[in-house]
């Protein structure tokens, strides 16, 4: 009869480190994974919406500006909305995209949280962040979240 064979003791510590190391990988791809997933998940509840550029002030700031609504229809309190905008050229490509904050816990103008249900409006003015070669096209998407605690 053959007997077992034994993995040698000088390996079986760099064996056991090298499992963990895995373990503790897959562990951790999990939990970004369903961070993301309820990132995603809270993104979708809140809306923009009446986007538009028009001439307007910000602020004590005036000029040509990307204004719209904000609402939040989760059951958080949003202290921090990141928006990402893509300005785009003739043919939809993207030229550049910027991202602000129009809720935002840390702003000197107005840091108020957005509460479940509650509406913001937002202005962005563009007369210094638009490239040279901008063809009017622009798309805005909701990219971060950070929620009271």
């Amino acid at each position: 009869m053959d007997e077992p064979k034994v993995i040698p003791s000088k390996f079986r510590i760099p064996l056991l480190i090298g499992l963990v190391l895995v373990l503790a990988s897959g562990a951790v791809l999990y939990i970004q994974q369903q961070k993301k997933s309820e990132l995603d998940a809270a993104i979708e509840l809140v809306k923009i919406s009446n986007l538009r550029i028009g001439v307007g002030s910000y602020g004590n700031q005036e000029g040509t500006g990307l204004f719209g609504n904000l609402h939040n229809e989760g059951d958080e309190i949003i202290s921090i909305a990141t928006l990402q905008v893509a300005f785009l050229d003739d043919s939809g490509e993207t030229l550049k995209f910027h991202e602000f904050s129009p809720v935002n816990r840390f702003s000197w103008m107005d840091p108020k949280p957005l509460k479940p249900g509650e509406s913001k409006e937002f202005g962005l003015l563009l007369d210094e962040i638009v490239p040279e070669n901008w063809a009017g096209g622009y798309e805005v998407k909701v990219s971060k979240l950070v929620f009271k605690q």
